[in-house]
This record gives C-alpha cells, sequence and structure tokens, in this order.
C-alpha cells in the first residue's frame, strides 16, 4: 500500500494534468449535448444566478475530484507504457519488472542489453565487478549454471566485441587488475548464451587505478547512439530488453529519471532505427522512485 501511494505521490503532476483534461472533454461532451438537449430544468425557475454558478462549481470539482480518483487507479497499477512508436509496429516500452524475467516478453527469444566496463572484464569479485550490480548479476548466472567461467566467458565475450576502433592498451598502474585492453565508448559484444537469449553488452565505463568505474555525459550519449544503432544491427527483429543506463556504479551522475528520459528522446529521434520492440525494464523495487505515468 504504501508503495502504491509513493507512486501516486510521484506522478501527481500527471494525474493533475490528466484530470483537467478529462473534466474538460466531459464538460465539451455537456455542451454539445446542450444544443439538443436543455439543461434548464435542472434548476428552479426561481433559481439566482449566484446559486446556479455555486452549484455549477461544485458540479465541475465533483467532476475534476472523480477523474483524479480514477487517474490515481490508473497510475498506481500502471506496469507498462509504450513511450515511442517506431516503423512496421515496432515500438519503445517501459515496463516494471525483472530484466532477466523471460514473461516480460511471453518467452519468445530475446536480447538483454546491459552496459559493462570499456575492458570487458570477467572477474565478479566486488572489485572489478560488482554482485549487485546488473553486470555482476549477469555474469554470476553464466557461472551458477556451468555455462562458461570467468576465463571462459572473456574469451567468448573478446571473440564478439565490434568495435570501429583498436583498443588502447592500459597500464597496469592505471588499473591494477583485470583486462588492460580498453575499447572505444559503445562498443559492444553481442553474444549467444543460449537458443533464446543473447546478452548485448555495451561498454560505456572506464576503470580508475582505484579500480571505480568512471563515465562522464559525452560518453554516455555516444554510447546511448551506438547501443540503438547495434539494437538495429543485430536484434534481428527479436525483443530487446535493456534496463536504465547510466547511472549507479557507472558514475556517469545522472539520476534515473534523468536517464531514462535521455533514452526515451534518443529512440524518439532515431524512431526509424527501431527494428524490435524494445523493453526498458525497471526494477520493482524502483517503482516509488520512478514514475512511468508521465513519460
Amino acid at each position: 500500500m504504501r508503495t502504491y501511494l509513493q507512486r501516486i505521490i510521484r506522478g501527481r503532476k500527471h494525474i493533475f494534468k490528466k484530470a483537467c483534461e478529462w473534466t474538460a472533454a466531459v464538460y465539451a461532451v455537456a455542451g454539445l449535448v446542450s444544443l439538443f438537449v436543455s439543461f434548464e430544468g435542472i434548476f428552479p425557475q426561481n433559481a439566482k444566478f449566484l446559486c446556479k454558478l455555486i452549484v455549477g462549481a461544485i458540479i465541475l470539482v465533483g467532476i475534476w475530484f472523480l477523474c483524479a480518483i480514477i487517474q490515481s487507479v490508473i497510475v498506481g497499477l500502471m506496469n507498462k507504457k509504450k513511450v515511442v512508436e517506431g516503423p512496421n509496429g515496432k515500438n519503445v516500452f517501459v515496463v516494471y519488472g525483472d530484466l532477466f524475467d523471460p514473461q516480460i516478453v511471453n518467452n519468445q527469444k530475446r536480447y538483454i542489453c546491459f552496459a559493462v566496463n570499456r575492458c570487458y572484464d570477467t572477474e565478479v569479485n566486488d572489485r572489478l565487478i560488482s554482485s549487485t550490480t546488473i553486470h555482476g548479476i549477469a555474469f554470476n548466472k553464466l557461472y551458477k549454471l556451468n555455462t562458461y567461467t570467468p576465463a571462459s566467458l572473456n574469451t567468448a565475450i573478446h571473440s564478439s566485441i565490434h568495435s570501429a576502433t583498436l583498443p588502447i592498451v592500459v597500464n597496469r598502474a592505471d588499473k591494477p587488475e583485470g583486462n588492460l585492453n580498453r575499447y572505444e565508448v559503445g562498443s559492444y559484444a553481442n553474444l549467444s548464451i543460449d537458443a533464446n537469449l543473447n546478452y548485448i553488452m555495451l561498454g560505456i565505463s572506464w576503470i580508475n587505478s582505484n579500480l571505480n568505474a568512471q563515465t562522464s555525459k559525452a560518453d554516455f550519449v555516444l554510447a546511448i547512439q551506438k547501443m540503438i544503432e547495434a539494437f538495429d544491427n543485430e536484434s534481428q527483429g527479436y525483443p530487446v530488453l535493456m534496463p536504465i543506463l547510466g547511472t549507479g556504479r557507472s558514475r556517469a551522475e545522472l539520476k534515473e529519471r534523468e536517464a531514462l528520459e535521455y533514452i526515451i528522446e534518443a529512440f524518439r529521434i532515431n524512431q526509424n532505427k527501431i527494428t524490435s520492440d524494445i523493453y526498458i525494464v525497471i526494477h520493482e523495487s524502483a517503482k516509488n522512485r520512478v514514475s512511468i505515468a508521465d513519460l
């Protein structure tokens, strides 16, 4: 119940706006009906103008509150919203859920995109890769299923990296652990996990000498553009799921809402490149922080 109320509070501007629009629509319909049906009988013949005005205002407020209540229920229950319409019936959606849940796309073959550091490290040791990040969770799923070891995953990823330029070689003093080949911003690896799942790993951040990920806003913008192009080239029409990139440990200094709005706008600008359904997945735990109603 608390989460439900928090979602309504987060979406209060959207609720207010929609309630006003619906109220205006009700009055517009009433105005149209009044061309054919007289409402004069509602008031006594001797009713004063002020009385009519007050009753009219009460009715107006009542309709607005009813519309606001209905819209609040919609916002509270909303779990999915289409935010961009692409060509050929392909669209971008924002949805609450688990990024790794195949039910989001009804068990279709799917691609899952997530951010990685540009050296494409595979050791989930809470130094190079945190076990609490999507990067770490995705890799640990593979290790637990014995699909890969960190070493074999490292080999598989590096054989599938797409980059327009050769990597630069980082000094060990600048990166004490992990791989030393650092690829360009927006490079990516497309790795087949099984017959129904591919990982698209997008290189965004770089690791400094303290093993902290770093990302500038300019790098984030460039990476998102290249990500959209990668989806166009790699997804083969199958749905693509992705989280809100650019927040958390990537240190792009973007709030979730800021990053989400930018990603959506980037898809709007690149509508012609939407060749598969895209699902921006917000974890259930973020429902009270990120409202999708007013996107």
